[in-house]
C-alpha cells in the first residue's frame, strides 16, 4: 500500500538545522566522517541537513512484518542510486551511508550485525526484526539535479500465536500473506510447535515435497507457499508452522493453532 506524505514547511530556524546535521556527524566513525567529507567537501553541513529535511515530498509503501523475521526495503527502480545515498529512521536516526560504492560504517545504529546493504541497487535488507525496528525509513539519493527520497513505514509486530478453527471435514487454509514465491524461497511447514515439529511439507528450487501421512489431505499452494489441509478430522488438531527462507534468512515466521469442531 503506498500514500503520499505532504512536504515539511519550507522555513525551519537555522540553528535546529545545524543541531540535526551535527547530530548525524555524532554518530559516524571518524573514517566515515573523513570518506563523508571528501566526497561532499566544504558542503558537508548544509548537504547533511538537505539528507535529513529533505526539499522533496516522497512516497511512502507501508510494510509490516512480525520479530525475528527479514525485510528488504527496496529503492524505486526508476531512481538510479549512482553509488551515493544515505538510509535513516526519521527524525535522524542513521542506517547506513553509501558514497562513491563504499559502506560508511556509522557507530550506534542498532542495526550493525543486522543490515546488509545492496550498494549496486540502493535497497538494504534488515534481518532479525524486532519491535523496536518500527519507523519511518528514509532513503535519500543525491543526484546531479538534487536529493530523492523515498519512504517506508515498517511496522513490526509481535509473532504471535494464530488461532483458526475448522468445522470437522471441512478445509482451511494456511496462509503466511505472500503474494509470489521466488526462485530463492525455501518453504518447510511443520506440525507441532515452536518450529521444532515434524516436517509435513516443503517447496524449494520449485519442488513440492508432502510427507506420506498428509499426501491425500494438504495441498502446497506453488505460488504463494499457502497450505490447504481437506475434510480435516480431529486427528489434524494442533499447531502447525511455517518458516519461509529466502536465501539462508527467515522471511516469514509464522505460528498457527487449528481448533476443530462440530460433529
Amino acid at each position: 500500500m503506498k500514500k503520499f506524505l505532504s512536504c515539511p514547511p519550507a522555513s525551519i530556524e537555522t540553528h535546529k538545522e545545524e543541531e540535526e546535521a551535527n547530530s548525524l556527524l555524532s554518530k559516524l566513525t571518524p573514517s566515515a566522517t573523513f570518506l563523508l567529507s571528501t566526497y561532499l567537501g566544504e558542503m558537508i553541513l548544509p548537504t547533511l541537513f538537505l539528507f535529513v529535511a529533505g526539499a522533496v515530498c516522497s512516497e511512502v509503501t507501508d510494510v509490516t512484518k512480525r520479530d525475528g523475521e527479514t525485510v528488504t526495503l527496496h529503492i524505486n527502480k526508476t531512481v538510479q542510486p549512482n553509488h551515493n545515498y544515505l538510509w535513516s529512521i526519521v527524525p535522524n536516526r542513521l542506517v547506513t551511508i553509501v558514497t562513491n560504492g563504499e559502506v560508511l560504517h556509522v557507530n550506534g545504529t542498532g542495526f550493525e550485525k543486522r543490515v546488509h546493504t545492496h550498494v549496486e541497487t540502493g535497497s538494504i535488507t534488515i534481518s532479525n526484526l524486532t519491535i523496536n525496528d518500527s519507523g519511518i525509513f528514509l532513503a535519500q539519493v543525491l543526484t546531479k539535479t538534487g536529493i530523492l527520497e523515498q519512504r517506508f513505514n515498517l511496522s513490526v509486530h509481535e509473532n504471535s500465536l494464530i488461532p483458526l478453527n475448522v468445522l470437522k471435514r471441512g478445509n482451511i487454509t494456511l496462509d503466511p500473506g505472500l503474494e509470489k514465491l521466488q526462485k530463492e524461497h525455501n518453504v518447510m511447514w511443520t506440525q507441532g510447535p515452536d518450529f521444532s515439529g515434524k516436517l509435513i511439507a516443503q517447496w524449494k528450487n520449485f519442488s513440492t515435497v508432502i510427507e506420506e501421512s498428509f499426501k491425500d489431505i494438504l495441498q502446497l499452494n506453488q505460488q504463494t507457499g499457502s497450505i490447504t489441509l481437506l475434510r480435516v478430522t480431529e486427528n489434524y488438531a494442533g499447531y502447525y508452522c511455517v518458516k519461509m527462507l529466502l536465501g539462508t534468512e527467515p522471511h516469514i515466521l509464522r505460528q498457527y493453532l487449528i481448533t476443530v469442531f462440530g460433529e
